[in-house]
C-alpha cells in the first residue's frame, strides 16, 4: 500500500495496512550524489518510485529546487525536473492519479512584479516528470501548503489573506476557492464529502477569536458546518486535521488534543498534554507524542489506555507511523520500531527524520540523506513448506532429529510472526 500524501493518505491517519518484518537496510541516497544540497523532509511512494523534493541552489532572487524520482527497489535516480520558487521555500510532494503534486511559494502582490513570482501548484507526469499543469494562486510569501490528493482533486491553502483552494487532480486549473483565516503551517484532510481546516485563536495574524473547525464541501467549497473550541484560547498555528474512524476530527491545540463529533458537530472529548508532531490513529486507538511519552487514547473517549516512554535523555519528536503489528516513533536521538500488541522495543536506529511507509519500503528522510529499509515480510506459504519439510525430517530421519526439531520449531515461531499470530495482534 503506497505512502501518497503527509501522513499516508488524505485522512492522515498515519496508518498502512498490513503487517512488516523488522527494517534491513536497503539503499540510501545522500543529496550531494544526485546534485542537490538538501532534502525537503516527507518522502511519498507509488508501486514504482519513491519521490523527493530537494534544494539545489539561488539564483537571480529565487531558489531552485529539484522534484527527483528515485526507483523504489534499488535508489537509482529515474527523473528530476527543476522548479523554481520566489519566497525561498518548496512543499514535499503528494503522488496520485499517475502525478506528482508539489506547491511551489511566492507572492502574487509585488508591485511591479510578474507571474514568476507567484505560487504554484504543479503536477507532474509520475512517469517522466514533464509537467503536465502549473496553477497559480494569490498568496504572500509562505501562504501555501503541502497537497492533499483526494480523489480527482487537490486541495491546498492559499489566498492572499488566507484561504482553501481545490485543483483539478489531472489537467490543474482551480475548481473553487474559499476563505478561511490567514494563518499558515496547515495541511487540509478530506474525505468524500468534505475537506476539513483548523485555525486556533490567533493574534499577529487575522484569526477566530476562539478555535474553530470548518468543514467545507469538496464540490463547491462551500461552509458545511464550523465546530468552536471554547477553551482554545491560545494562538496556535499549524493546526493540521486528523480524521480518525469513527466520524471524528482530531486535531492538536496548545492546551492538548481536542476531538470533535462530525455527526453531532460538537466537540466530543479533549485531552490535556503537551502534544507535538503527527498523530496516527487505527483500529479505536489514538497514537499521540507526548513530550517523552506515547500516549495511546481510546479514539472514543480520550481516555488514556496505554503508555510507551522514550529511552532516557530522549524525547519524542516528528511523525508517527503505524502498520497492523508495529508503532514506528520517531526521538531526538533515534527512531524505534515497537510492537503494537506489547509496547516492546522490536528495532531501532541512531537516524533521525521524517517516516513513510509504502510498498514494504520503509523510509527516513533527513536533510542530508535519505535511507531506505526493506520490511517485505517473508512468504507464509513458503515457511508452511519449511514446517512441513522439517516434521518430515523430523519423522524419517532418527539420526537429525535433534536438528530438525529445532527447524520445525524456528520454523513454526516465524510462521506465526509472519502471519500476524505474534507480532500481528491489534493494540488494546
Amino acid at each position: 500500500m503506497p505512502w501518497t500524501q503527509f501522513q499516508a493518505n488524505s485522512a492522515h491517519s498515519g496508518h498502512v495496512a498490513g503487517t512488516i518484518s523488522l527494517p534491513t537496510p536497503l539503499w540510501n541516497v545522500p543529496n550531494a550524489s544526485i546534485g542537490d544540497v538538501g532534502f525537503v523532509p516527507g518522502v511519498v511512494t507509488d508501486e514504482q518510485r519513491v519521490y523527493v523534493t530537494a534544494y539545489s541552489h539561488n539564483s537571480g532572487g529565487y531558489s531552485y529546487f529539484d522534484v527527483v524520482a528515485l526507483n523504489r527497489t534499488n535508489g537509482v535516480k529515474q527523473w528530476s525536473r527543476q522548479l523554481a520558487s520566489y519566497s525561498g521555500e518548496i512543499s514535499a510532494p503528494a503522488v496520485g492519479n499517475g502525478m506528482v503534486y508539489v506547491h511551489q511559494w511566492g507572492h502574487s502582490g509585488i508591485s511591479g512584479g510578474n507571474a514568476a513570482q507567484y505560487p504554484y501548484v504543479t503536477g507532474l507526469n509520475a512517469n517522466t516528470g514533464a509537467i503536465q499543469f502549473a496553477t497559480s494562486h494569490s498568496g504572500q510569501w509562505s501562504s501555501g501548503s503541502r497537497p492533499t490528493v483526494s480523489g480527482n482533486l487537490v486541495f491546498a491553502a492559499g489566498g492572499y489573506y488566507g484561504g482553501l483552494d481545490a485543483y483539478n487532480a489531472a489537467v490543474g486549473g482551480l475548481a473553487w476557492s474559499t476563505g478561511v483565516n490567514q494563518q499558515y503551517g496547515w495541511i487540509p484532510a478530506a474525505d468524500s464529502e468534505h475537506v476539513y481546516v483548523y485555525m486556533g485563536p490567533a493574534s499577529a495574524s487575522p484569526g477566530p477569536h476562539t478555535g474553530t473547525l470548518y468543514s467545507f464541501n469538496r464540490t463547491n467549497g462551500s461552509l458545511a458546518f464550523k465546530i468552536l473550541n471554547p477553551t482554545d484560547t491560545f494562538t496556535l498555528h499549524n493546526g493540521t486535521v486528523f480524521l480518525g474512524g469513527q466520524n471524528d476530527a482530531i486535531t492538536r491545540s496548545r492546551s492538548g488534543l481536542t476531538s470533535f463529533d462530525l455527526n453531532a458537530q460538537t466537540v466530543r472529548w479533549q485531552a490535556l498534554g503537551n502534544y507535538s508532531g503527527a498523530m496516527a490513529i487505527d483500529q479505536g486507538t489514538v497514537y499521540a507524542a507526548n513530550g517523552i511519552e506515547l500516549s495511546l487514547l481510546d479514539e472514543a473517549t480520550g481516555q488514556k489506555v496505554n503508555s510507551w516512554f522514550a529511552p532516557p535523555s530522549e524525547s519524542l519528536e516528528g511523525n508517527l507511523l503505524l502498520t497492523d503489528n508495529v508503532i514506528i516513533a520517531g526521538t531526538t536521538k533515534g527512531t524505534y520500531v515497537i510492537d503494537r500488541s506489547t509496547l516492546t522495543n522490536l528495532w531501532s536506529t541512531s537516524i533521525t527524520g521524517d517516516l513513510a511507509l509504502g510498498d514494504d519500503t520503509f523510509l527516513i528522510s533527513t536533510p542530508n540523506v535519505l535511507y531506505a529499509y526493506a520490511v517485505a515480510e517473508p512468504n507464509a506459504g513458503t515457511l508452511m513448506i519449511a514446517i512441513l519439510l522439517c516434521t518430515l525430517l523430523g519423522s524419517k530421519a532418527r539420526r537429525w532429529k535433534s536438528l530438525a526439531s529445532m527447524c520445525r520449531e524456528f520454523a513454526i515461531v516465524v510462521y506465526r510472526w509472519t502471519s500476524g499470530s505474534v507480532f500481528g495482534q491489534q493494540a488494546k
